[in-house]
């Protein structure tokens, strides 16, 4: 972290690629930081955590270490004024706003809650899943507001009464390695 603060406070026009100790990469150039950014179905199926085994929330705790790791350059950089530029894992499409958000191959059931939000320890929520009708979503954070604009945009765009489930951890199924939503009785009506 300190080579990418060194090279945008004394100027230099990179680029400048650096590589943490989990793999993630950050380059500064341009006048500012790009790196990519995983959605957990991704992360899990053929990203940095591909190889990680599925069973007993093994996935919950390296994806949320992952996301601590992100959270902590993020907030650090940003603290010291610098631009961030986000792209897409995998495509390099560049994202834009305070959140993204990604269709699930997964499908919902009828006694899924319509809100998850997985959150992991200390770090909050880090995903939340929504059931809209025939299919579910995934929406991630993007920067400390992008979970208020996330819950503002669900209100306005998934229609119905809402069970929010709060499982104090990451949701997935073991098998597709892919978020799904809270089934059990840990939803409150919203």
């Amino acid at each position: 972290m300190w080579e990418l603060l060194d090279a945008a406070l004394s100027g230099r026009p990179g680029p400048l690629l650096i590589k943490t100790q989990s793999s993630r990469e950050f380059e500064w150039k341009n006048g500012a930081v790009h790196t990519s950014f995983e959605t957990f179905d991704s992360w899990a199926a053929s990203g940095a955590g591909a190889q990680i085994d599925g069973t007993r929330q093994a996935l919950a705790a390296a994806y949320g270490d992952w996301t601590r790791e992100f959270r902590q350059y993020l907030t650090t950089l940003k603290a010291h004024g610098l631009e961030f530029n986000f792209r897409l894992a995998g495509s390099g499409r560049p994202l834009e706003g305070t959140f993204f958000r990604e269709q699930s191959n997964a499908s919902p059931s009828a006694s899924d809650s319509t809100i998850t939000e997985h959150s992991y320890s200390e770090l909050g929520t880090i995903a939340v899943t929504a059931r809209n009708g025939d299919y579910l979503e995934n929406y991630y954070p993007l920067c400390s507001q992008g979970l208020n604009d996330i819950q503002a945009y669900l209100r306005e765009h998934v229609p119905g009464v809402h069970t929010v489930a709060f499982p104090s951890t990451i949701l997935y199924d073991e098998n597709t390695r892919r978020l799904v939503p809270d089934t059990n009785n840990t939803a409150a009506p919203h």
